[in-house]
């Protein structure tokens, strides 16, 4: 059994509407994870929240600030070896399914459908999960490991101040629709890519441990993936990250889909993953139950 007194179990949010979601999710790992311990940092301390958890006071931030945030800020609020991410889309699921090395990775996520190969010495972009057929024919293949759930030691929380390493903002085009927005049209601004891509080999030389993509898939899912997993593989996962499954109700035992059914049923592996949630005792709530 390992030692989850390493772990700090966290949910930063500048979106209060959110905070009571990453609470749940904050519990629901923690118990998983039996000795870890709590925080969540959130513009209000939601109603209800117990002592277990402790709460950190922030001013409201939308997501840009979010990954500003995550790479320099959240290490001076972690106080244990590790810091366990999660969101009110992302949560620990299955403890029995947590292995003793992935405390031997600073920096441990989802593999996600978007990875960088490089052809001919030249970088390109492949989504989709294109890309697993380059790893197999022997590519180099630069992986982007999800952060909604993730664990991180505190060598990586610290490492992006500590080195000075800088986060440059891409220049952002404005929503044709009202209300005007600014967006990005590179992925440059998530603070998981920042750390796998562009700021990867600063980290590397400082010491700072990326995983193989066979841990990683094994440590969670976004959504799967031909030729990367299959049913059996999928439930022996420990955690799971995405838009398309949010914590539903207050006893935590309902899952909401964000998609419908037919469309989850069309994504691959996705009926694998809905069948596992379902096996460790989650009920489904599809948008056409409302």
């Amino acid at each position: 059994m390992s030692d989850f007194s390493r772990i700090t179990v966290v949910s930063v949010t500048g979106l209060q509407a959110v905070a009571s979601g990453a609470l749940s999710a904050i519990e629901l790992s923690m118990q998983q994870l039996p000795g870890s311990r709590g925080l969540l940092i959130s513009p209000a301390r939601p109603a209800g929240m117990q002592d277990r958890v402790r709460h950190i006071q922030v001013r409201p931030f939308g997501y840009l600030e979010y990954s500003i945030f995550i790479l320099y800020s959240l290490g001076q609020f972690i106080e244990t070896e590790f810091a366990l991410v999660v969101q009110d889309d992302g949560w620990a699921v299955d403890s029995r399914n947590w292995r003793p090395e992935f405390f031997d990775y600073d920096y441990l996520g989802a593999p996600i459908h978007l990875a960088r190969v490089y052809q001919h010495d030249q970088p390109v972009f492949r989504r989709g999960f294109s890309w697993v057929e380059d790893v197999l024919r022997g590519a180099r293949v630069d992986n982007i490991f999800n952060g909604g759930f993730s664990l991180r030691s505190k060598k990586l929380l610290d490492a992006p101040r500590s080195l000075r390493i800088p986060f440059q903002i891409p220049v952002p085009s404005i929503s044709a629709d009202a209300p005007h927005a600014m967006q990005w049209d590179g992925d440059e601004v998530n603070e998981d890519v920042w750390l796998c891509l562009c700021a990867r080999q600063v980290l590397e030389r400082a010491g700072v441990k990326f995983p193989p993509l066979d841990i990683a898939k094994r440590f969670s899912i976004e959504h799967a993936a031909p030729l990367l997993h299959s049913r059996e593989s999928v439930r022996h996962i420990f955690g799971h990250h995405s838009k398309m499954r949010k914590i539903a109700d207050e006893s935590r035992k309902i899952i909401r889909y964000e998609a419908s059914r037919e469309l989850a049923a069309s994504t691959y592996g996705e009926a694998w993953i809905a069948d596992w949630l379902r096996d460790v005792g989650y009920r489904i709530h599809w948008p056409s139950d409302d």
